[in-house]
């Protein structure tokens, strides 16, 4: 709010974005990885593999989910008011990559 001009808001948004982004993805990971290590169960009895894959939902703690949502936030208002920036352009392209994981099989 202490912010007066427009570039300031919008190199705030697109920073903290992915700096949330970044922190909510990698603590994600190691949660990820520290759950597979307790122990984890196939559901296909053919499957022989665990594959961690980026999703937009996760497994992870509320406070995850929370980091994710607030990169989210502050990544989309950067592309809402500030469109046909370098900003912008950005925040999309950081928005592509989903803040979460999840775990597939495959054999």
């Amino acid at each position: 709010a202490d912010l007066t001009g427009p570039r300031w808001h919008a190199a705030f948004d697109l920073a903290f974005g992915r700096v949330c982004g970044a922190k909510a993805r990698i603590d994600g990971y190691n949660g990820m990885l520290a759950n597979l290590k307790r122990g984890r169960n196939f559901q296909n009895p053919n499957s022989t593999t665990w594959v961690l894959e980026p999703a937009d939902a996760t497994e992870a703690s509320s406070s995850l989910r929370n980091l994710a949502a607030r990169a989210r936030l502050h990544l989309q208002r950067g592309v809402d008011e500030h469109p046909g920036t370098p900003w912008a352009a950005i925040a999309e392209y950081e928005l592509k990559t989903p803040f979460g994981w999840r775990w597939t099989e495959s054999e």
